[in-house]
């Protein structure tokens, strides 16, 4: 309980002194919810996460933002004998980060560091558990949770460089990546925005690679917009596997629909994860969903 405490005093405190209002177009948050069960039907590997951004700056030349997340991952069974049938082990997760995002010399980029915590005293897993119970669907099974991965503090850091290409509203984003924590990786890929939101400013998220572009302040914005990408990662280490045998190269695509009206949005979209270990039975697809109102 100690270890979930002291990040998130943390986290509260240090928001507001590493992530100030800035005076501009960009002062908003964002949020995304990703679920396998939405997805494929099942509830396993990328289990469920969710993330917040919150964002001030002057449109995208000089945005601050800092972003809270949780994520929950599970084997390919939540029912375990023991601990050893999981194909995988179990994770909870919470982090926090500090980014800045800014354009120089033709290229947009982002930049973060912050610290990401798991194991039993982040107490993720036994959020999932209950609700599972409170909505009638599996629970998770003592075996499962006493493999968790167990309590570990890391700091995280990461960085993006991408161009924006294209015209109208048909945008092209290429970019590159890299991130350690828990898990350390290079990552290359293309974004994709047809319609009302091309050329706007937007947030990845680290589980499913979904760059969303976010609601600028006063944005007379009005219509759908097809977001699509695909990426490939190779992983050096991931702390999450604990042992396991990993699969080096990872590929991701997704594709879906935003709709934006002023100053608020609507999206869902889903996400074609390709296996992250040797044994994984096959890929998955998770699908994910944000609101965002304006006020």
């Amino acid at each position: 309980m100690s270890l979930t405490r002291n990040l998130l005093v943390a986290a509260t405190l240090l928001a507001p002194a590493l992530s100030p209002a800035i005076a501009g177009e960009i002062s908003t948050s964002t949020q995304l919810l990703t679920d396998d069960y939405l997805g494929d039907g099942h509830d396993r590997w990328r289990s469920a996460s969710y993330a917040t951004s919150r964002l001030n700056g002057n449109s995208d030349s000089d945005v601050r933002e800092f972003r809270l997340r949780f994520e929950m991952i599970t084997p390919n069974r939540l029912k375990l004998a023991t601990s050893e049938d999981a194909d995988r082990p179990a994770a909870g997760l919470i982090g926090f980060g500090f980014y800045r995002s800014g354009v120089h010399a033709g290229l947009d980029y982002r930049l973060g560091a912050g610290l990401a915590a798991t194991g039993p005293s982040v107490m993720v897993l036994d959020f999932q558990d209950t609700l599972h119970q409170a909505l009638g669907m599996d629970e998770l099974s003592k075996p499962l949770l006493d493999g968790q991965i167990g309590d570990k503090v890391r700091p995280t850091l990461s960085g993006e460089i991408g161009h924006q290409l294209g015209r109208g509203q048909v945008e092209i984003r290429p970019w590159l990546a890299a991130e350690t924590g828990f898990e350390t990786m290079a990552r290359g890929g293309v974004d994709l925005v047809v319609g009302a939101e091309a050329f706007g400013f937007g947030v990845r998220d680290e589980v499913t690679g979904w760059r969303l572009p976010v609601n600028e302040k006063d944005r007379e914005t009005r219509g759908l917009s097809f977001i699509a990408g695909a990426d490939i990662a190779h992983v050096f280490d991931s702390v999450l596997l604990d042992g396991r045998e990993i699969e080096r190269d990872r590929t991701r695509l997704r594709a879906g629909l935003q709709y934006h009206f002023n100053d608020s949005s609507v999206f869902m979209g889903w996400t074609r994860l390709s296996e992250e270990f040797k044994g994984q039975l096959e890929p998955q697809t998770t699908a994910s969903i944000s609101v965002n109102i304006g006020f």
